[in-house]
């Protein structure tokens, strides 16, 4: 049996933000659920340390598919402390069974890379057991202190000496204890060293004295143990995960034309032979069928694209949009909530929401849903093979006929029969032959 504790109590200063810096966000996913998501394959009820604005987390934790048990981390700060508090609720366990500590702000780590470091712990019969990773510049990171190859200390940067700071290997802060060595170290950490933190490295120091086995395993790939400290690094991680989903969709079939400007959240999903132009952002669970084009500067947000559509260029779907197959929804414009059927289009500077259209009709350019009425949303259906001219305003609640005609600037405040010819008098002509005929 492995148990997790997740050590998520940071205040994050360095974010400069009022935001906890595990709800910071890595491709559109809080830190802290990226690292649940890796963690709940090992441990389906793992314990999440909090103390910087912990009602705001907790808040997030018990609205999220979690099932987690919170703890509370002391005002003693560092990795120690919050040990502490999540050991402290962990319950308890048989002595040689696994305690898998993991912080909260490594968006990449894998579960694949937790579930070989319990692994190796395991069949190795460690004490403790250490994710490390080499870096070419390691500044800033705990060294791995090797002795004729055996682990023997943990050093931070600033209690490191001259020496120990050649070392490449660091310290990911993801370790894996025996329950019994949590148990008899975590009370005895104290103050002693140049933060005037509770260092969970220094139960590495205390296990070596006392003769235990400690080791440590490297992962290849370094970009799982980074934290985000920053919204510097969080960038950077933000644009290495998503240049991996980008990659997965091109081998499966998707054709990206800028992956350097294009993001795609990883629970969109995309069928093949659909093409990406530069600067589309997809979203929230969009879904793209196969055929469909997506062109430039275009944003999709939870709303399915039907096969062979065309969006764009710079169109905005926010959420609950269904757009038909061969259907266009063009240049600028914004739908929500809109159902646009089979080879209908809104070819371009329109606004529609909270609507239906049916299938090979129109929209006219510069057209407007009027669906607000300034307290409450209302729904507009559009037929088939219907024609809406430029520039119409259909004011909601309202219901146009298949085969209906309207001309440029129509006001449609009332229902349409099917088969009609609907338009609003010009007013200004009428006053432009006024004005002729009375000179």
């Amino acid at each position: 049996m492995t148990r997790v504790i997740v050590l998520a109590a940071g205040q994050g200063t360095r974010m400069k933000s009022k935001l906890p810096k595990v709800l910071h966000k890595v491709c559109n996913v809080p830190l802290i659920d990226r690292v649940l998501n890796s963690v709940v394959g090992i441990d389906k009820t793992p314990v999440v340390v909090l103390g910087h604005l912990k009602n705001v987390v907790e808040e997030h934790l018990t609205n999220s598919k979690y099932n987690v048990t919170i703890a509370t981390q002391s005002k003693l700060p560092g990795t120690g402390s919050g040990a502490r508090a999540g050991f402290e609720v962990l319950g308890s366990l048989e002595k040689s069974e696994t305690v898998l500590i993991v912080t909260g702000d490594t968006p990449l780590i894998s579960s694949e890379t937790l579930s070989r470091l319990v692994d190796f712990h395991n069949n190795n019969s460690d004490d403790v057991t250490i994710l490390s990773t080499n870096l070419y510049n390691p500044f800033g990171y705990g060294r791995i202190i090797r002795k004729n190859d055996k682990v023997t200390a943990i050093r931070e940067q600033k209690d490191a000496t001259e020496d120990e700071k050649k070392i490449t290997e660091i310290n990911s802060g993801i370790y894996a204890f025996k329950f019994d060595v949590l148990k008899k170290y975590l009370p005895q950490l104290n103050l002693n060293n140049a933060q005037r933190e509770l260092y969970l490295t220094d139960i590495v120091e205390m296990s070596v004295k006392d003769g235990l086995n400690i080791n440590a395993i490297a992962t290849e790939d370094s970009l799982e143990v980074e934290g985000v400290n920053d919204h510097l690094q969080q960038m950077n991680l933000s644009k290495i995960q998503n240049l991996r989903v980008l990659e997965k969709h091109m081998k499966n079939g998707v054709t990206i034309i800028d992956p350097n400007n294009t993001w795609i959240d990883e629970d969109v999903i995309i069928e093949p032979d659909v093409i990406i132009e530069p600067g589309c952002y997809l979203t929230d669970g969009a879904v793209i069928h196969s055929g469909a084009n997506i062109m430039l500067g275009s944003r999709i947000i939870g709303s399915e694209v039907g096969e062979k559509a065309n969006i764009g260029p710079y169109a905005y779907l926010r959420p609950n949009n269904q757009l038909g197959v061969g259907s266009k929804v063009g240049a600028f414009v914004e739908a929500k909530n809109a159902k646009v059927g089979n080879g209908s289009k809104v070819p371009h500077l329109t606004y529609i929401g909270d609507a239906e259209v049916g299938e090979n009709s129109n929209i006219g350019a510069g057209s407007i849903f009027a669906n607000y009425d300034g307290v409450n949303k209302h729904h507009t259906k559009v037929g088939s093979n219907v024609k809406i001219g430029s520039k119409t305003v259909l004011v909601a609640p309202v219901e146009v006929g298949d085969n209906v005609y309207t001309g440029a600037t129509t006001l449609v405040r009332h229902d349409i029969p099917s088969g009609s010819l609907a338009y609003s008098e010009n007013h200004m002509n009428i006053v432009d032959n006024w004005v002729e005929e009375n000179r």
